[in-house]
């Protein structure tokens, strides 16, 4: 980067993504944060500052330099006030400890000013001064010195003070700083810090950080449970303040870490996710100027790209390497997880190192969103790269609370559309438990204790304990845990609605037996349940009783006396009634297209439009304009059989009624296929029957006399409406054959067809009934969401915390079901058969074990006998010696034992080898050959012949001495045997029959040449025998 020695600096400042530096020579140098090279470079005229030195170390604002020529010696008293001179003043000091003054001009007319007492502060809070020196202005005062935090008079109460009266504003609630009895002040003042006069954060003992609003009721501005906290060296708040000494690092793994946790407290916790916010926080200068840190180092922003491009291979990096690439956040927010999303092979690979078998963090792996609000699995989604998406849900199932669940919020209805295999697993790994849940453990729950508790992921304990517990002393077992699930659960959140709509949308029940989702939607089912009752069913109720008695007492008799007076009032009552439900299909409409997608809804749109056209009719008949009674009947009719058909609509309300009409829409889908094949079939044979009819003179005897008469009439046959007397007389043999074909086919095949079909749907949706039960329940939720007002939302649970679950582990216990006991002994019977099975197949294979090793040594047994018999009979018999083609030298017949016996074991420790295996075919042609000029090597005694090739490799091994000669030569005198030619008696040698492989058994008789130490195999001996 080229940054000098920092104490060659007068003062530096980071303005935006540039760092600012001025020397004492004059020189003015900035540097780009993001490429760390030099951006400009300026040398400041008649500025000079050679001959001065920092005051202090600490870079501010300004800085104040002194000259370094010495001072003279001056008289003391000239500088200090006379009772700063006293000797008593040591003892006074700490009286004096904290004193406010305030710059006065001496006069209008004169530049010099002089100090003016303002306040000592006695109540000063010495307990938050540790053996740390402030360079800077102390932490627990707020940065204008309006403010500052002190303890009461117990030791306990942590205050907030007026700093110019000293007066209390505010007591700080002791959820938030709390001082134990045997607790150091000092512990809980060095995990807090001043924002400004009105906001500050802290950091619980287990890493979770506030930004609270002190005159807004101590609320909530942002939260964050910081990444590796303690983990990194000297990162101890124990020993200083946490947020205002963070210690120098050289270890690049420790400098990564700290950068990590700095952008997740940047981007979640203080809102800061702009580049010019980032940027300049997440840059750190060490104090002795000889080292920088950003976000990111060069040397692995260069392998990653290595990496992205397929330069680089993960298995050629080493592990201390990939662990640095995993926690470097490169410019603009991203990882090597954003850039590797395409690269699943070396993604899988990079996961693989972090998290072995994808159970345990190696690792920690950062995931979060870059500047442009994305994460890894945002940037896997736009490029379909689902098998990815898949690997990391795995991996990221294995972090805490709050370590990426923020950044994919927005992701969970994508994870259900998609139906990732490893999101259920996920959803599922998401119940977690904090350090603060964990020390909640017993106590005495309330008879109506709620099971779901909305509240921050740092929340005031005491105010929860009132919540669930009463103060009796029976103490029972209880287990609290925190969904990583934050801000889906409010009906305001913006991914609520896609949330719930693929929760009622999916084809997979599996969902609905999730924890998760399950207390999703008990969370939420409630409070649309009483507003569904409030604003639809129980109007719904007035509306249909007033439509039913208008249009079966009143309509058709309205011209008779005494119901003409309620005609109107009735008509009226029932045009508002359907305005009313038409006003809330409207709101509904707001969701675009959508809305024409449910068939609910045009089960609610058509009754209140239908009574608007109703209305409408009956005013005109009323001035003498009407449209026809068939009109007007239709529309009653269809009004009618709607008002009826909505009651279906709000049995879903009810758990015992809600999956029985889900089941019934379930199994008109499952149908819909076959009434294609059913309508094909009734058409087929109406517009056969119709062709017959049609050719009847007589029109009296065509019993059917339209294309659509003919399909009722077919369809009226398949349900035993038939007369096979009125076929007319026309073909009336192929009428009949038609009609057994129709009610063989219909009736009979295709009805049974049908009821099967049924009773598969039944059995699939009977057997999923508690799922069913929750689906409709989310699709309940989403389609009346819109009916709960808004400051009932909010009273009913606050936006953006956690869900806490409630779990009476000793009532849990008690209160197994019937059908998870029948479940359980059913998993145990299959278990104490699975564990006989074992058992059996254990036991038979140690029989077969013992089977094969009785039999092993029965035969090793007979083997060493008739061996011991074998050498007993071949030593009382003379040696035997045979001469063999293929060595100089008779071989004697022995064993390998003998064999061992006489070399010591040295020699045949491993068995002995045929050497007859040496001498394998011919090593020339191998053919009859009748060349005169071709040498032989040729022995007259037994008339074994050998050619050249063949002699040179094994040189002479026959018994007898062989005769260098030609063919021509060997003609002159033998050739009555080698008239016809001559070939090398090598071509016969087949080699051994055990093909190298060693003779292991001691008693095996082999042959041996001592001289030698050439041994053959009883076979190649009896072969190769003179």
């Amino acid at each position: 980067m080229g940054f000098d020695q920092e104490s060659s600096y007068i003062t530096y400042r980071i303005v935006g993504d540039k760092l600012i530096a001025l020397k004492f020579n004059g020189s003015l140098k900035s540097w780009d944060l993001i490429s760390t090279k030099v951006y400009e470079k300026n040398q400041l005229e008649g500025i000079d500052y050679s001959q001065y030195k920092r005051f202090d170390k600490k870079n501010r604002e300004a800085a104040l330099i002194v000259s370094r020529k010495p001072i003279s010696e001056s008289y003391i008293i000239d500088y200090f006030q006379p009772w700063q001179l006293k000797k008593n003043l040591p003892y006074q000091f700490s009286s004096f400890r904290c004193i406010l003054y305030q710059f006065q001009k001496e006069s209008n007319f004169s530049n010099r000013v002089k100090l003016e007492l303002i306040r000592n502060i006695h109540d000063f809070p010495t307990e938050f001064i540790g053996d740390h020196l402030f360079q800077d202005q102390p932490h627990f005062f707020s940065p204008n010195f309006l403010r500052y935090v002190t303890l009461d008079q117990s030791k306990s109460q942590f205050l907030i003070k007026d700093f110019n009266t000293g007066l209390m504003l505010y007591q700080i609630p002791q959820d938030l700083m709390n001082v134990n009895s045997d607790q150091n002040p000092l512990f809980v003042i060095n995990r807090f810090m001043f924002i400004d006069d009105e906001t500050f954060k802290i950091v619980s003992e287990d890493g979770i950080e506030k930004m609270v609003h002190i005159d807004n009721g101590f609320q909530q501005l942002g939260f964050n449970y910081i990444p590796l906290f303690k983990e990194i060296d000297e990162m101890d708040y124990e020993k200083t303040p946490y947020y205002l000494f963070q210690p120098s690092y050289f270890k690049t793994i420790c400098l990564n870490k700290q950068s990590y946790q700095n952008y997740k407290s940047l981007y979640l916790l203080e809102g800061k996710q702009k580049s010019y916010q980032i940027t300049p926080n997440m840059f750190k200068l060490e104090d002795d100027g000889e080292s920088s840190i950003t976000s990111f180092s060069f040397a692995h922003w260069s392998l990653i790209e290595q990496l992205v491009k397929g330069k680089l291979k993960i298995e050629e990096l080493q592990e201390n390497i990939l662990q640095e690439i995993l926690l470097n956040i490169l410019p603009g927010g991203n990882t090597v997880l954003h850039l590797l999303c395409d690269q699943h092979e070396e993604l899988i690979k990079l996961l693989e190192v972090a998290h072995p078998l994808g159970k345990v963090i190696r690792f920690h792996m950062p995931f979060i969103s870059n500047l442009e609000g994305l994460s890894p699995i945002h940037i896997c989604i736009q490029k379909q790269a689902l098998r990815s998406i898949d690997a990391l849900l795995k991996c990221l199932s294995l972090y805490p609370i709050d370590h990426h669940s923020r950044a994919i919020k927005d992701l969970y209805p994508k994870f259900i559309e998609l139906n990732l295999a490893s999101s259920l697993d996920y959803f599922d790994s998401r119940i977690k438990q904090t350090q603060q849940l964990e020390q909640i453990a017993r106590g005495t729950l309330k008879p109506d204790y709620p099971e779901i508790i909305i509240e921050d992921l740092w929340f005031n304990e005491e105010s929860f304990k009132k919540q669930i517990f009463s103060n009796e002393t029976i103490e029972s077992r209880i287990k609290c845990e925190i969904l990583d699930i934050p801000g889906i659960y409010h009906m305001k959140d913006e991914n609520f609605y896609d949330f719930f709509k693929q929760l009622s949308e999916t084809a997979y029940s599996d969902y609905f037996n999730n924890k998760v989702i399950k207390k999703l939607i008990e969370l939420n089912y409630p409070l649309v349940k009483e507003y569904l009752i409030k604003k639809l069913f129980i109007p719904f109720c007035f509306f249909h009783i007033s439509f039913v008695i208008f249009m079966n007492f009143i309509y058709d008799n309205r011209f008779n006396s005494g119901y003409d007076q309620v005609y109107y009032p009735l008509l009226i009552l029932n045009a508002l009634f359907a305005s009313y439900f038409l006003l809330n299909e409207l709101k509904q409409l707001q969701s675009g297209s959508d809305y024409f997608t449910d068939l609910w809804n045009y089960i609610d749109i058509i009754p209140p439009i239908g009574i608007y056209v109703f209305v409408v009719s009956a005013v005109l008949n009323d001035y003498g304009i009407q449209y026809g009674e068939d009109l007007e009947r239709s529309i009653q009719s269809i009004v009618t059989f709607f008002m009826w058909f909505k009651f279906l609509y709000f049995l879903r309300i009810y758990k015992r009624t809600g999956y029985l009409i889900r089941m019934i829409f379930e199994v008109i889908s499952d149908m819909r296929y076959f009434f294609i094949v059913l309508l094909i079939t009734i058409v087929a044979f109406g517009d056969s029957f119709l062709k017959i009819a049609n050719a009847n003179q007589d029109t009296e005897k065509r019993f059917t006399t339209g294309f659509i008469d003919s399909i009722i009439f077919t369809y009226k046959m398949i349900l035993g409406d038939f007369e096979t007397d009125k076929f007319g007389d026309v073909a009336v043999s192929l009428a009949m054959t038609l009609f057994l074909l129709c009610t063989i086919f219909n009736m009979i095949v295709m009805l049974n067809l049908l009821i099967a079909i049924i009773s598969e749907s039944f059995a699939r949706v009977n057997g999923m009934a508690e799922q069913a039960v929750y689906q409709e329940m989310a699709s309940m939720i989403l389609e009346n969401s819109y009916l709960v007002p808004e400051w009932k939302m909010n009273d009913y649970y606050a936006q953006n915390k956690y869900i806490i679950l409630i779990n009476d582990l000793e009532k849990i216990e008690d209160s197994i079901s019937e059908s998870a006991i029948l479940k359980e002994i059913e998993n145990h019977v299959i278990n104490e058969i699975k564990s006989i099975k074992t058992k059996q197949i254990e036991d038979s294979e140690k029989m077969e074990s013992s089977i094969d090793k009785i039999n092993k040594n029965l035969t090793e047994l007979v083997s060493n006998k008739f061996g011991e018999l074998k050498i007993m009979i071949l030593e009382q018999q003379p040696a035997k010696v045979v001469r063999v083609k293929i060595n100089k030298n008779p071989l004697t017949m022995t064993t390998l034992k003998k064999l061992k016996e006489q070399y010591k074991k040295k020699a045949y420790n491993e068995g002995l080898i045929c050497r007859g295996n040496q001498f394998a075919g011919c090593k020339s042609v191998g053919k009859i050959s009748n060349n005169p000029d071709e040498v032989i090597y040729h022995c007259d005694q037994c008339s074994f012949d050998l050619c050249q090739k063949c002699f040179q490799l094994l040189e002479n091994v026959h018994d007898h001495s062989l005769e260098k000669l030609t063919y021509g030569q060997l003609m002159e005198t033998k050739s009555d045997l080698y008239g016809l030619g001559w070939v090398c008696d090598c071509g016969t040698f087949k080699g051994c029959e055990l093909d190298g492989k060693a003779i292991i058994d001691i008693y095996t008789i082999v042959y041996h040449d001592s001289i030698s130490q050439f041994d053959l195999c009883e076979s190649c001996a009896d072969s190769y025998k003179i």
